[in-house]
């Protein structure tokens, strides 16, 4: 019991070591070696055996270095002269007194021993260092075995003794124990070290697990708590802007549409400043799409340029764009995310720009017959970037020379969402500036090519004169039905369809626009809000086609909705609805809609 505790203490201890001690274990071993080489000494002096009595003598000395070395931390040194010394012992007592003695069982014990400093190297040398391999030297130990064996078969030993004599058979006795010694606490070492390995790595495995299932729930709850707060503040929003429209078109004092374009444009900055925070959030837990599609590259392009114009109207700054014409006419890609790195960027350049130019560069640098990198660079002539300032000008939640620019408006996350996107679609965004003089922001991202054929931007592009969007349709004898649990959305809702002649029936909850449909069946068109108490706007629209006639079947619902998540337009097709209006109502938008989905000679076009 005694001997079990104490093999369990020093299994236990050496599982438990620091990396710093393994040079006590290896003094320890080597003196062990050298004890072994003492008692040999003593055995082969008692029996006469000079030369092996000097040969045991000259390893003890030998083993005395060794536990200096092991000492002074020269792990691999002291590995490689046990070793050493133990494969010529081994050699050399088997050529001297043959294989009866055992001696040749020495090499096969150094396998565990070499084994332990494999994973004694690895934790305490640093990774610069050579790597220790074992397999070399468990080769070289039975490749040695089996030449000793080979070596007593054909020689006759040099120093013979009586096979019944006490001391040979203390020698076998002896030699076999160490043999069976050492390769069991090697072995039994190992296992105690992978068994520590096994437990430690089980830990380390559980508490990932515990730690990715919270940040699993902790994202889910963060995807709900955005979801539900896009709703609730995009619903005040769109009450604000709406009535602002509203007032807008009624006559008032100047001072007083001062005011309220001043509340128009502060909502929209608002809305921006919301829709910066999802995107981010969105992007972060790794829940933005991206949505590839075939597009003209030259339509991204104007689109663009046609929205800037809007934003440097008041100001003297010339926009410039330098169109490669060979890029490639149709690409397929994520165009909506293009769009928005660009309105992103380019939307600082003019914001940071008081004069001079923006330029907007456009290049295609072809990877194979159907892939190419399609770059973009955007050069201003605005205040610059501190060198210091550029490594933080992609983080999250922050802005840089927030002195000079504090009346300037944002987030700060506007560039770490494009950074994110780039990389999203396997692209790469970068800055170069000088601080006083503009700054230059290139990012490129990989398309597949749909249609070679080259763009020729610059022969096509015209210059667009951006106007106020204008009303050209009434529809007064449409029937129009408007369901929201909001009052205020109800009024919004009805003051624009108001602009189109339109006098809408509007209700607040889903169940009694359901009753109001069984009654009434002369509805042209339906908008229905998605989250309402009760019955939501999916559930009161699949109660509505589940009735089964041919005119609930063919009825067009359109879902109004503050929730911008994406993907949200798909989930009310599939909840029967026909298309999707988001809040705030943008009037250009809805008279889309309008002339999409109501009947044609319900429409009244002017002259």
């Amino acid at each position: 019991m005694c001997v079990r505790n104490n093999k369990e203490g020093i299994l236990h201890r050496i599982q438990k070591l620091e990396p710093a001690e393994y040079n006590y274990l290896y003094a320890t071993f080597s003196a062990f070696i050298g004890l072994i080489h003492v008692i040999l000494f003593v055995a082969f002096w008692m029996n006469g055996a000079d030369i092996l009595m000097y040969i045991n003598l000259i390893s003890i000395i030998y083993y005395i270095v060794c536990v200096i070395l092991a000492k002074r931390k020269k792990i691999r040194l002291v590995y490689n002269m046990i070793i050493g010394e133990v494969f010529v012992f081994s050699v050399v007592a088997t050529f001297l007194a043959g294989g009866q003695y055992l001696f040749n069982r020495y090499c096969l014990a150094t396998i565990p021993f070499t084994f332990l400093t494999h994973y004694v190297l690895e934790n305490m040398e640093s990774k610069k260092k050579k790597i220790f391999h074992p397999m070399p030297y468990c080769l070289a130990a039975i490749i040695l075995f089996f030449v000793e064996q080979g070596m007593i078969l054909i020689d006759n030993p040099y120093i013979l003794w009586d096979n019944t004599s006490a001391f040979v058979q203390f020698l076998q006795m002896f030699n076999m124990s160490v043999y069976i010694g050492c390769s069991l606490l090697g072995g039994m070492a190992l296992s105690s070290v992978a068994i520590g390995n096994i437990k430690i790595v089980r830990r380390n495995m559980k508490q990932i697990e515990e730690l990715m299932h919270a940040a699993e729930e902790s994202n889910q709850t963060k995807s709900t708590f955005l979801a539900n707060m896009s709703h609730e503040i995009r619903t005040p929003m769109n009450a604000i802007c709406g009535m602002t429209d509203m007032l807008l078109d009624e006559e008032m004092s100047e001072q007083g549409r001062e005011c309220t374009a001043s509340i128009k444009s502060a909502s929209n900055s608002l809305l921006n400043i919301i829709n910066d925070i999802l995107d981010f959030s969105k992007l972060e837990s790794g829940k933005m799409t991206i949505v590839n599609e075939e597009y003209y590259t030259a339509s991204v392009i104007h689109d663009l340029m046609n929205m800037m114009e809007v934003r440097v109207k008041e100001k003297p700054v010339v926009l410039n764009a330098k169109v490669q014409d060979t890029i490639p006419r149709k690409l397929y890609g994520d165009s909506g995310r293009i769009r928005q790195i660009l309105i992103n960027i380019m939307g600082n350049a003019t914001k940071f720009t008081q004069e001079g130019t923006v330029t907007l560069e456009v290049e295609w640098q072809p990877e194979d017959s159907k892939h190419g990198r399609l770059k973009f660079s955007i050069k201003d002539t605005g205040a610059g970037i501190k060198e210091e300032d550029l490594d933080k000008l992609f983080n999250a939640f922050e802005q840089v020379d927030i002195n000079k620019n504090k009346g300037i408006e944002g987030t700060g996350l506007g560039l770490s969402i494009c950074k994110l996107l780039v990389e999203q679609m396997g692209g790469k965004i970068w800055v170069e500036s000088e601080y006083g003089k503009g700054s230059t922001f290139h990012f490129y991202i990989s398309q597949e090519i749909r249609d070679s054929a080259p763009c020729e931007y610059g022969k096509n592009v015209q210059k667009t004169e951006i106007k106020q969007f204008e009303i050209n349709f009434r529809a007064p004898e449409a029937k129009v039905m408007v369901v929201d649990d909001m009052k205020i959305n109800l009024r919004v809702a009805a003051g624009i369809l108001k602009k189109f002649g339109i006098v809408p029936d509007l209700v607040d909850n889903g169940l009694d626009c359901v009753e109001l449909i069984k009654k009434k069946k002369d509805y042209d068109l339906i908008f229905m809000d998605h989250m309402m108490p009760e019955v939501d706007g999916i559930e009161a629209t699949g109660m509505i086609r589940s009735m089964q006639e041919e005119y609930t079947d063919q009825l067009p619902i359109i879902a109004l909705s503050a929730n911008a998540v994406k993907g949200m337009d798909k989930e009310f097709k599939d909840g029967g609805m026909n298309d999707f209006v988001p809040k705030p109502i943008e009037v250009e938008f809805l008279a889309e809609k309008l002339l999409q989905w109501l009947p044609e000679e319900k429409i009244e076009r002017n002259q």
